[in-house]
């Protein structure tokens, strides 16, 4: 059975789709498209509903890394467990009588310590490369889909004073916004994508096309599992886990913002321009004059 976790069983059998026999890619669109009906089958049904015969699926399942169908199924369980493990997450949460103020400091706690782990899982080496490749990019763009969409907009903020010309891939149009908009996307640009749990296909298909163009990518994402970390030229983690929603966004914000700071000490004009731009702020900020 392999490590990986099922969603990338499910993108490696995508992959390999255009290689297979007749009868494997049959099966494989058989599995795409119903992979949740799959994670409940024995084998024999699998056979009936997808009209391949039995020796077909344990083949197809050694050829996907696992020891057999009954390791490829529970693979594929593990995958639905995963997505619906934040409503299993909720109804315990709310059976717990803590009251509001106990959710909020226990949110709190969460908080907290998702940022000491990230701060565990940060690597000199590779906020060293994620710097250099926001300062030496031709143009950066920042995507973020589902609930990464804010993260998004807040990364493209908190960059453009260090990096001209930081855009939002999507700008909160969605997946389809950010497809149409794959074609303005050059060998040497870079691509921030942002992803939480849980995670939008659509964007591991655009940083595969990101890819595709020649771009550069940097991951920011809860961990090395994550689908789109495997996508990256380099990857910062920010974790995610939160006792009663699905994820946490704190993490995210903390390790963006500290990514704009680590921008804005490696940028060598950086002081000169925030300057500029606080003079040209000053009439609109609000300051409490003395008596």
């Amino acid at each position: 059975m392999p490590d990986e976790p099922s969603h990338l069983l499910l993108g490696a059998i995508a992959r390999a789709r255009p290689g297979y026999s007749p009868a494997f890619r049959k099966l494989a669109d058989f599995v795409l498209n119903n992979a949740l009906a799959v994670s409940t089958m024995n084998i024999d049904e699998l056979a009936r509903a997808a009209g391949v015969s039995v020796a077909t699926i344990n083949r197809f399942a050694h050829r996907c890394g696992c020891d057999g169908y009954p390791p490829f199924r529970a693979t594929l369980r593990k995958l639905y467990e995963s997505a619906y493990a934040p409503v299993e997450k909720l109804r315990l949460g709310l059976a717990r009588d803590i009251g509001a103020a106990g959710v909020v400091r226990e949110s709190l706690d969460s908080a907290a310590g998702n940022i000491r782990r990230s701060h565990e899982l940060l690597r000199d080496e590779q906020v060293r490369r994620a710097v250099e490749l926001l300062a030496n990019a031709s143009q950066v763009y920042v995507a973020g889909l589902g609930v990464s969409a804010i993260h998004a907009a807040f990364a493209a903020n908190c960059l453009e004073p260090f990096r001209a010309g930081v855009k939002d891939l999507a700008a909160m149009g969605g997946v389809e916004s950010a497809l149409r908009r794959i074609n303005v996307l050059r060998e040497g640009d870079l691509v921030i994508g942002i992803a939480l749990p849980r995670y939008s296909r659509g964007i591991v298909e655009l940083l595969g096309l990101a890819r595709q163009r020649g771009c550069k990518v940097l991951a920011l994402t809860d961990g090395p599992a994550s689908p789109i970390a495997t996508l990256a030229d380099t990857a910062l983690y920010a974790v995610a886990e939160h006792p009663l929603l699905y994820a946490s966004n704190a993490g995210m914000v903390a390790l963006i913002e500290a990514l704009g700071a680590a921008l804005a000490q490696h940028t060598g004009d950086s002081l000169e321009a925030i300057s500029a731009q606080t003079e040209r702020l000053l009439p609109y900020l609000y300051l409490d004059e003395p008596p």
